[in-house]
């Protein structure tokens, strides 16, 4: 048991679902033939091929560095391998060197790890010199890594269907695949998506669409969405022409470090003179996005009464981030019109970790601990296990936890299982470890479910 739990790894990944309202007229998904499949940076990075994490908490602490990785990795742990291999691809820490980066992937993805089976079906689909181009290979990997619970494979699914060099090529399911994506919360799928209906490919061609779905997108925080929003302004593609809409977009991207909009701002203002285009934008095709590494320090969270205040904490951040003003929260005030606005503290916190405002986020999330909810109280738990925005405390994060998984929720149960299982924040208990881990399976955790069967074969050998 303590080998099997040893190898488990706790969910921290953001429980705010990013998707905005549905859309309509965007394709069904289909699931006939793929969504059961099974078949056993810089630009390439621009996929959906980035890590879901570089980092493993062990005994409370994080763990970011080469040296500790290997160590786990020869122990035999998945998601150190996986995490290991990334960094011998992207020569981080240390030289890079794809071969061992292949070799440390491979060694994961045997074992199941949903990482591993996404970076390699990303790096076969995209080709390089120790990944000969495979699409046959890319496609069971990223399959599998679907069926794992990746919701980043999705988006990887679409780029896979819409490759220009895929003899499978098919932009009708690329299309669904990024419809999935954006569901699951993946931001980079509303450039992708907004790309195919701008050009008619696998969708009817529709300009207002793809301008709906580039806002959308820009104002979520997403810098191809900014870049292809600043673009269709320009062009007015779907809209009026609008030069400082335009300018304030291609802004707000380049300051994100979006390449693209950084080349066409100069274009635009040459020597930071403001001037007319000599001619027509590009038809935008935006890859890839990076977020923005501030982190200043931020005052107590007011009291979110209404949406008033909601949007003056929302107008506090971007000044102290000194990005150009943007209606970041319109999208995020419609989630919390529909679900009350006990929930606007939860989307703030979502909003100060986005810019990696670690310490904000968690005084946001403790005020929707303090309201009960158990998204804030997950969040929350987060944090004081990874330490970010403050001290690590285990018996902290396991309240949090405790809290939330009594709510029901199923990362916040399976989390607690863990801590359980290692006596992390608590007095270890293999018996309610099990309980939690099987209350989580039974909402369909994927890591729950794998980590019950795993406790079922050890059981039946043994």
């Amino acid at each position: 048991y303590d080998e099997i739990f040893a190898e488990e790894e706790y969910s921290a990944e953001n429980g705010e679902d990013y998707d905005g309202d549905s859309d309509s007229g965007t394709p069904a998904a289909d699931s006939e033939d793929d969504s059961g499949d099974s078949d056993d940076s810089g630009a390439d990075d621009a996929a959906s091929g980035v890590p879901e994490r570089d980092y493993l908490i062990v005994d409370g602490k994080m763990l970011s560095n080469r040296q500790s990785l290997q160590t786990l990795a020869d122990m035999g742990m998945p998601r150190a391998m996986a995490i290991l291999g990334d960094f011998y691809l992207q020569g981080k820490d240390g030289p890079k060197d794809e071969q061992k980066g292949q070799e440390w992937l491979q060694k994961a993805a045997d074992k199941d790890d949903s990482m591993a089976m996404l970076r390699l079906g990303s790096m076969y689909t995209q080709g390089s010199e120790a990944f000969a181009q495979d699409f046959g290979k890319a496609r069971q990997y990223l399959f599998r890594a679907v069926a794992s619970g990746s919701s980043e494979a999705l988006l990887s699914l679409g780029e896979w269907y819409s490759h220009e060099n895929n003899p499978s090529q098919d932009y009708r399911k690329a299309a669904q695949f990024f419809v999935k994506a954006k569901d699951a919360g993946i931001l980079a799928a509303y450039a992708r998506l907004a790309e195919l209906y701008a050009q008619g490919l696998g969708v009817p061609q529709d300009d207002d669409k793809a301008l709906e779905l580039y806002t959308q997108g820009a104002r979520l925080g997403d810098s191809p969405s900014q870049y292809g929003l600043a673009l269709a302004y320009l062009n007015g593609k779907g809209t009026e022409p609008d030069l400082p809409r335009a300018l304030k977009w291609l802004r707000q991207a380049a300051a994100n470090g979006f390449a693209p909009a950084r080349e066409q701002l100069q274009k635009l203002e040459p020597q930071d003179q403001p001037s007319e285009p000599a001619a027509a934008a590009p038809s935008p095709s935006p890859s890839g996005s990076t977020e923005s590494s501030a982190d200043p320090a931020a005052p107590a969270p007011p009291d979110l009464s209404s949406f008033a205040a909601m949007g003056q904490a929302a107008a506090t951040l971007q000044a102290r981030q000194r990005t150009t003003p943007d209606p970041v929260l319109e999208l995020r005030a419609k989630h919390a019109e529909q679900s009350g606005e006990e929930m606007a503290a939860c989307h703030m916190g979502v909003i100060c970790e986005k810019a990696r405002d670690w310490e904000s986020a968690r005084r946001w999330y403790a005020q929707a601990a303090r309201q009960g909810q158990a998204l804030g109280l997950y969040n929350l738990g987060v944090l004081w296990e990874t330490g970010r925005g403050g001290k690590c405390d285990p018996r902290q994060a396991f309240s949090c936890y405790a809290q939330a998984a009594q709510q029901g929720y199923a990362k916040a149960q399976y989390n607690l299982c863990l801590m359980y299982a290692r006596g992390q924040g608590t007095e270890r208990s293999l018996e309610l470890a099990r309980e939690w881990c099987a209350k989580a399976a039974e909402q369909g955790l994927p890591e729950a479910q794998r980590l019950m069967e795993m406790l079922r074969k050890y059981t039946e050998q043994n």
